[in-house]
């Protein structure tokens, strides 16, 4: 009982990180994704671009935001030492002043 109460402790940790990201992600801040985000963390694009977390970081210290960033249907399976996030996500943003 006690495995399975640690492994929804660990599922709940996670979805509250990547709503945490996206929130971030929405008010365009750049200190909280500092804090919350791996040194090698890579964010990678519908389109396939990968971009490494400095970049997106200096990205949205420069006024990058999104409007809209929601998750749904995420799944969560955890490794000793790791744990992966699967899921939908449907943003809106700007991209050169057109939506």
């Amino acid at each position: 009982m006690v495995q399975s109460e640690q492994m929804t402790n660990v599922e709940a940790a996670a979805i509250e990180r990547m709503q945490g990201f996206s929130r971030a992600m929405v008010k365009g801040d750049a200190e909280a994704l500092e804090e919350m985000l791996a040194p090698d963390f890579t964010y990678t694009h519908m389109g396939g671009f990968v971009e490494p977390r400095d970049v997106l970081i200096e990205s949205v210290h420069n006024g990058r935001h999104n409007d809209r960033m929601d998750f749904e249907g995420m799944a969560v399976r955890t490794y000793p030492s790791t744990t992966i996030v699967n899921g939908l996500n449907h943003m809106r943003i700007d991209y050169e002043d057109r939506p």
